[in-house]
């Protein structure tokens, strides 16, 4: 991953200004190899110690992609440590043996960050407990603020840059109502005529229910089919209806009925929001179509949808 790469870039400038710094004082290539490791190999065991650790953590997450991607990134900052600490200082002992083949003098701006990082460590050697004291207040006002974050995204955000894919989502927003749906599956038990006439009543309180949230702009399922037949043809009844559904094709159907099993479906637009609004529509549907379908018997009902499950499950994997 690109953060192992940068880990692994940025301890290798250190050794590599250590090396430097120790032929700028005279020493050997062994010499200034053995001194790079002494005065930076320490830090750079903190630095790819805690950002494996820390990418470690990250597999207790549900996710199975997101586990092995700790798992590898961890193994690549250990592997690009290892890989750090061991070649520089080996290729320097090889290459540079002569004494002090580096008297350019350093920039200035090396010069006083090094002059700042040695009154730093002065300072901190003397007074220990004070930066300890220091650090501690800081670690736990960043904990203090990471728990206050929300996981914030919107699907939008991560289109790509194409102007002509953005202006086909707002005319979406526009024509259609949104271009996000939120599904309620709606399932029930038996095949007799008394039982489709219970599932179409239920589907219709269903279909009310998503309806009626302020959010939803647009609502599709069998009832809207059989509102706009009841304009057309008032006495049809539950035959025209049965009847107009046989005679759709197979991807408007599947699109309204579940091919195996008793199951329909009643799907609301909403237009691009972020994570935690699908989240909280999703789950007031959830209250309000299980109020509506309460009555009957052998009925159920599910809020589902890749934007519904994506906001409800992303959540607790980004608040670890």
């Amino acid at each position: 991953p690109a953060l192992v790469m940068v880990l692994a870039f940025a301890d290798s400038m250190h050794m590599v200004f250590a090396v430097r710094e120790g032929l700028s004082k005279g020493l050997s290539g062994p010499e200034a190899a053995k001194f790079s490791v002494r005065r930076v190999g320490p830090a750079c065991v903190l630095t790819s110690l805690t950002t494996a650790v820390a990418l470690a953590t990250i597999t207790i997450t549900s996710s199975e992609l997101i586990t092995s991607f700790g798992w590898i990134a961890a193994m690549g900052s250990v592997i690009a440590f290892i890989a750090v600490i061991t070649v520089i200082p080996t290729f320097s002992a090889l290459l540079l043996r002569q004494k002090g083949q580096t008297t350019v003098p350093s920039a200035p701006l090396v010069r006083g960050l090094s002059g700042m990082c040695e009154v730093l460590m002065r300072n901190i050697a003397k007074q220990p407990a004070v930066f300890i004291f220091i650090g501690s207040l800081v670690l736990l006002f960043g904990l203090a603020a990471s728990f206050q974050l929300e996981p914030r995204y919107q699907i939008s955000k991560y289109l790509p840059d194409n102007p002509a894919l953005l202006d086909g989502t707002h005319k979406m927003d526009d024509h259609f109502g949104g271009a996000v749906d939120i599904l309620a599956v709606v399932r029930w038990k038996g095949t007799s005529q008394a039982d489709l006439l219970q599932a179409v009543s239920a589907i219709r309180d269903v279909h009310n229910a998503v309806e009626s949230h302020p959010l939803i702009t647009n609502t599709w399922s069998v009832e809207a089919i059989r509102l706009w037949l009841t304009d057309s043809a008032p006495s049809g009844g539950l035959s025209l209806l049965r009847d107009f559904i046989a005679d759709l094709p197979a991807h408007w159907l599947d699109r309204l009925l579940a091919p195996i099993g008793n199951a329909a479906l009643v799907a609301g637009r909403v237009p691009d929001l972020e994570a935690g609004e699908i989240r909280e529509l999703a789950d007031d549907l959830e209250r309000m179509t299980g109020a509506a379908i309460a009555k009957y018997d052998g009925v159920t009902v599910e809020i589902t949808g890749i934007s519904a499950l994506s906001a409800r499950e992303s959540a607790p994997m980004i608040r670890m």
